[in-house]
C-alpha cells in the first residue's frame, strides 16, 4: 500500500525507503542547497531521491545508514552519494550539546542537469563523466573536504548565480582529486529492505551511548535486545559488516573525536580512557587505522575546517 508521510515531499511504502520529491526546479533553480539547523528530535526517515547529494555534518554524530551499510558517523564528516541511494542519519541524543540542534549543509543535483550542462558547456564533460561514474557513497576527505567546506559556507549568503559558481567549483575540485574519496558500503547498493533490524540498531545505539565507558559484554547487550548471543552477533554483522567489538570501537572513537574537538586541552591518553579504551597502544593503532592519521594530526585537520567556518 502506498501512502504519503507527514512531509508532502515524501512518498512511502510500508517496507521500502521513502521516495523524496525535490521540487527545486519549480522554483527556477537547477539544484538545491540547504543549511539545516533543526532540533535533534526531528528525524528524517530512510529515503532516496534520483539526485546526487553532498552532505556535510556540522554538528552531531550517531549512526549513518547508506544503502545496506550501517556505521557510525562523526561530527564534521562529509559524504557524497549517487542518485537513488537510500540513506538517513540517526543522531545520538547527546551529540548536539546544549543547543539540542543538529546542523548540516546539503547540496542536491540531478544527473539530467549535469548531462544538459555538458551540451551547453562541453568543457564540463570530464567533470560530469567522473561524477556519473561514481556508483557508491564516499567520504570526502583531505584537501577536497577543506575546499567543499569553504564553498558550502559561501553558498549560504550568496545569490543564486554565485551559488551555482560555488557548486561547480566543488564538483570540479572533487573530480580532480579522486584519492580524497573513501568508499562507503558497496557499489550500486541502492536497495534496502525495511525490517526489525532497523529498530534493533536504534536500541543498540541507545545502549552503547549509555554504557560506552564501561566494559560491555556480548550476553548483556544481546539480552537487552531480546536476542541470543549468536543471533545478536549475526544481526550486527549483517547490518554493519562489522563485529560488535569493531562497531563499539567505532562509537568510542567518534566520541573521543567529539570530546577532543570540544576541549583540545585534554590529554589524549586520559580522554581515550574516558571513552572506554583501557589499552592506550591499541587505541593509538586503531585510531590511525580508522582515521588514517594520529589523534594529533586529526585535531589539526579539524581546526582547519573550524577556522574556515569562522
Amino acid at each position: 500500500m502506498r501512502k504519503y508521510s507527514k512531509s508532502k515531499d515524501m512518498v512511502t511504502d510500508e517496507k521500502q525507503p521513502a521516495y523524496e520529491v525535490l521540487d527545486y526546479d519549480t522554483e527556477g533553480k537547477s539544484f538545491r542547497y540547504l543549511h539545516h539547523e533543526v532540533p535533534i528530535s526531528e528525524e528524517i526517515a530512510i529515503h532516496f531521491h534520483p539526485e546526487l547529494e553532498i552532505n556535510w555534518i556540522v554538528r552531531g554524530y550517531g549512526m549513518r545508514i547508506v544503502g545496506t551499510c550501517h556505521e557510525f558517523f562523526s561530527q564534521g564528516e562529509m559524504v557524497f552519494m549517487p542518485g537513488s541511494m537510500p540513506h538517513c542519519w540517526i543522531y545520538d541524543p547527546e551529540s548536539c550539546g546544549d543547543t539540542g540542534r543538529k546542523e548540516s549543509h546539503v547540496c542536491q543535483l540531478s544527473a539530467n542537469i549535469l548531462l544538459h550542462a555538458c551540451i551547453i558547456f562541453p568543457e564540463l564533460k570530464p567533470v560530469v563523466n567522473f561524477l556519473l561514474s561514481l556508483r557508491q557513497a564516499y567520504l570526502i576527505t583531505g584537501s577536497s573536504k577543506a575546499v567543499v567546506c569553504q564553498q558550502l559556507l559561501a553558498m549560504e549568503h550568496a545569490d543564486d548565480a554565485m551559488r551555482l559558481c560555488h557548486l561547480w567549483s566543488v564538483l570540479t575540485y572533487i573530480s580532480h582529486h579522486p584519492a580524497d574519496l573513501l568508499p562507503i558500503g558497496k557499489p550500486e547498493d541502492t536497495t534496502f529492505e525495511m525490517n526489525q533490524s532497523i529498530e534493533q540498531m536504534r536500541k543498540l545505539l541507545d545502549f552503547i551511548s549509555l554504557h560506552y565507558k564501561e566494559e560491555i559484554r556480548l550476553n548483556d547487550i544481546a539480552q537487552h535486545l531480546n536476542l541470543s548471543t549468536a543471533s545478536f552477533c549475526r544481526c550486527v554483522k549483517q547490518a554493519t559488516g562489522q563485529t560488535f567489538i569493531a562497531y563499539l570501537n567505532s562509537y568510542r572513537l567518534n566520541k573521543f573525536c567529539e570530546l577532543l574537538q570540544s576541549d583540545t586541552t585534554q590529554r589524549i591518553n586520559e580522554l581515550a580512557w574516558a571513552c572506554g579504551f583501557s589499552d592506550i597502544p591499541y587505541f593509538n593503532r586503531l585510531f590511525k587505522k580508522v582515521k588514517g592519521m594520529t589523534p594529533s594530526a586529526w585535531i589539526a585537520e579539524s581546526r582547519k575546517c573550524v577556522e574556515t567556518k569562522s
